[in-house]
């Protein structure tokens, strides 16, 4: 994953993520993504949180 940044043992920053680098947090362990990105912005994944999920992740949603 590109762009990411260790804020604490529990806690690390990223970009918007690819489906790639999704699969790839889970294998490193990352067990939830939180997106902060609007719908109508460009590069927001529709169908991220069911990529996640696929991946292994938890993904909440206020949605």
């Amino acid at each position: 994953m590109s762009n990411t940044k260790k804020v604490s043992d529990d806690l690390s920053a990223s970009g918007q993520l690819t489906s790639e680098e999704l699969k790839q947090a889970a294998q490193e362990g990352f067990k939830s993504v939180l997106n902060l990105r609007f719908p109508d912005e460009a590069g927001f994944l529709g169908d991220e949180q069911q990529q996640a999920q696929a991946a292994g992740c938890n993904m909440p949603t206020s949605r």
